[in-house]
């Protein structure tokens, strides 16, 4: 979740980027890239999330063929790269970072078990810490003040969901009555999670832990069944969905009360400060799904290129400046983006033949991704950044 700006971040990156000599590869309305890549002097990076104060996480590699390591971009394009356990199997990639600079992951360890960890701004790391008999952990989400949500259990099903504070202390959320294999999904800024559990007939029961850890039904409206939840805001709304792979998208206000969202095929994924919710739903023109929002209960398709044929939406700011990717005819798949009128604009990448991935934008608008960069070394993966403007 993004609910923090910082404006001044978003301008000392971009002229950072500019004054280093990255050239934007743009044509026509293209909205042009820097390269972080370049800015940090690595030969190899991606970037995964983006932060409002202008964070940016993602991976790194100093040297050709060289091993990746976690890394983390401050507001003036400065790398950092996030420390890692000795006894580790694998490097751990950040998954998620918050305002204050902090991202978190999860890695597998030499003796078989999964450590959830927090890294600081500095790239500092901290094990998160393990309830009693708990061998596998997993960090799922992040807010701004630090928290973290996850699951712990003595076996790689988990079995457990638990809640780290600012230091690193672990609390157990009390089990769901009647459920098995509870779990949690997303944490807003006031610590209040989401998540679920399985009945007996392994149907998926949404609920909320307040930020007490207390416990809270969701009661799906009348006549829709089990809903799976994927995202709430700091004002206490809701977003899920009812049926495997989505058929249909329920929102509930703070009080608990669940409305059906409009459309055929509804899958939702995101809710904003706004409330904007951020999804897909099944249209007959196209004959297949495509990326939508929805505004005060209102569906609105978002426009697809020239010759696209359908789209999805990754991610939204909270201003709701949204980016994705859209299926062309000839058959190629192109990274766009919409403002918040739903028209759609490309992206420049460096390269004419290998499109870019574009993973995460926060409420400035500064998208973050990666793409393939000719080098006198080479061609290799750079993480790039884009300044989305209408």
């Amino acid at each position: 979740m993004r609910s923090i700006a910082s404006n001044g971040a978003v301008v000392v990156l971009l002229t950072l980027g500019m004054a280093a000599g990255v050239t934007p590869a743009s044509a026509g309305q293209q909205t042009p890239y820097l390269d972080l890549g370049k800015i940090s002097e690595v030969v190899s990076s991606e970037a995964l999330d983006v932060s409002n104060a202008g964070f940016v996480v993602g991976m790194s590699s100093a040297g050709p063929g060289g091993a990746y390591v976690p890394t983390n971009w401050d507001r003036a394009g400065r790398l950092t790269v996030l420390k890692t356990l000795p006894d580790s199997a694998e490097v751990p990639r950040p998954s998620a970072v918050n305002d204050l600079g902090q991202a978190i992951g999860t890695v597998s360890q030499a003796d078989g078990g999964r450590r959830a960890l927090r890294w600081n701004r500095d790239g500092e790391v901290t094990v998160l810490e393990a309830p009693p008999g708990a061998a596998f952990l997993g960090a799922n989400a992040l807010n701004n003040r630090g928290v973290v949500l996850g699951g712990a259990g003595s076996n790689p099903l988990v079995g457990q969901v638990v809640r780290w504070d600012r230091a690193g202390k672990v609390t157990v959320l009390p089990e769901l009555p009647g459920l098995r294999w509870p779990f949690g999904i997303a944490i807003n800024d006031h610590g209040i999670a989401i998540g679920g559990g399985y009945d007996p007939q392994d149907y998926i029961h949404p609920w909320l832990w307040d930020r007490a850890g207390v416990p809270h039904k969701l009661d799906p409206p009348p006549g829709v069944g089990p809903a799976l939840l994927t995202d709430l805001n700091d004002r206490g709304h809701v977003i899920g969905n009812v049926g495997a792979g989505g058929i249909g998208g329920v929102v509930w206000d703070p009080a608990g009360h669940g409305t059906v969202l409009p459309g055929q095929g509804v899958s939702v994924a995101q809710i904003n400060e706004r409330g904007t919710i951020l999804g897909s739903a099944y249209f007959e023109d196209l004959g297949t799904t495509t990326a939508v929002r929805w505004r005060d209960g209102r569906l609105t398709r978002l426009a697809l290129p020239p010759t696209g044929r359908l789209a999805y939406a990754i991610d939204q700011s909270d201003n709701d400046i949204t980016i994705g990717r859209a299926v062309l005819s000839p058959y190629r798949e192109v990274p766009v983006w919409w403002d918040r009128d739903g028209e759609v604009h490309d992206f420049a990448c460096p390269s004419a033949t290998i499109p870019c991935t574009v993973n995460a934008v926060n409420a400035q608008g500064i998208a973050v991704g990666s793409g393939m960069v000719e080098t006198g070394a080479g061609t290799f993966q750079h993480a790039l950044a884009w300044r989305l403007r209408r």
